[in-house]
């Protein structure tokens, strides 16, 4: 097994290695008792070109004590990291473990999830890496006391299913590498509140476009603004519904294909994709893309008469050997468009 203690009691316990997953984490081991002040770390490249941004010791500080008040993580406590470590959300898992003075094991990315006898208090896994336990070895989750998904989306019938099968376990957290990983989070429920709540000292707005803006005292420097389209309920809570980056203007009607996918998920049981296509008429059309082995066009179309309005029905479906995803499980929507386009 490849499990090795990185943290201890939060003291970090190795400062070198020579197997190449575990230098990203030792590095960021090093930086933290090195003492200085500032962090380089890349951004996923999820909304473009990764690039490199400058973060400070007492802003990671201030994040991780945050999170580790709302789970309640301290001496005692074990967590588990099986995340890329050259990324945010690896990275602040180090520094809560440090400043709660809890133990932290990390595993290789793409590891097979497995308990072998442990119990862990806090887990962080990308969606991808929760719904591969889940087909596979869905005991680990029972070995597990919370469980926080982030960097990526959920599709509805994973978040129904975990949150079928483990109520009160999984959150998913909103955030981004400049927010140092989240600054909101949601439980997974079967009731159908889907709405994300504010950590301890962050606030939201929105601009004319509707789009989420953040500021957190300490945290953050300066206002950020998102491309993040929301339906905001009070400066510390919203319901999510899309990139503005995404949205389809398809004959002057906006449609965003985050919403098209939540609810045509439930019908649809191959990975599929929702994306705007040039239209002569519309100047964008609504299309999906599904992955190979499905022969339901006819009942997604049929199903989509029943849960959306009349605008927002696909024009067409497309047949496609996969689902062209970014690091971290996000799909990489701009590619699908320039796939379809070439096989016109």
């Amino acid at each position: 097994m490849s499990r090795q203690l990185l943290v201890k009691g939060g003291v970090p316990q190795i400062n070198s290695t020579e197997q190449e997953w575990l230098a990203p984490a030792i590095d960021f081991c090093n930086w933290w008792d090195s003492g200085k002040e500032l962090h380089t770390v890349k951004s996923s490249g999820s909304t473009g070109k990764p690039k490199e941004i400058e973060i400070s010791r007492n802003a990671i500080e201030l994040s991780a004590s945050r999170t580790n008040k709302f789970f309640q993580l301290g001496p005692d406590k074990i967590a588990l990291l099986a995340m890329n470590a050259n990324f945010i959300g690896a990275k602040m898992m180090i520094a809560r473990a440090i400043l709660g003075s809890y133990d932290l094991y990390i595993e290789p990315p793409g590891t097979k999830l497995s308990a072998d006898g442990m119990r862990f208090d806090f887990v962080p896994l990308v969606p991808l890496q929760a719904e591969s336990v889940l087909r596979s070895d869905p005991s680990f989750f029972d070995a597990c006391d919370k469980i926080l998904l982030g960097g990526a989306g959920l599709s509805p019938k994973l978040e129904q299913e975990l949150a079928e099968k483990y109520p009160q376990k999984f959150y998913h957290g909103f955030g981004m590498t400049e927010t140092l990983s989240h600054i909101a989070l949601r439980k997974l429920t079967t009731n159908g509140k889907n709405s994300y709540h504010a950590v301890e000292g962050v606030m939201f707005g929105i601009d004319k476009r509707s789009c989420l803006w953040i500021e957190s005292n300490g945290l953050l420097n300066s206002r950020i603004q998102t491309n993040d389209v929301v339906e905001l309920h009070s400066p510390e809570e919203f319901k999510w519904l899309g990139r503005s980056d995404f949205v389809i203007n398809s004959g002057g009607v906006k449609i965003h294909p985050e919403e098209i996918e939540k609810k045509l998920g439930k019908f649809i049981n191959e990975e599929f994709v929702a994306l705007g296509l040039p239209d002569e008429r519309l100047g964008q059309k609504l299309v999906l893309a599904i992955k190979m082995g499905s022969d339901e066009k006819v009942s997604v179309l049929d199903s989509a008469a029943l849960v959306l309005p009349k605008f927002h029905i696909p024009k067409e479906i497309h047949f496609v050997d996969e689902i062209l995803l970014l690091s971290f499980g996000k799909i990489d929507r701009r590619s699908m468009v320039k796939l379809l386009e070439n096989r016109w």
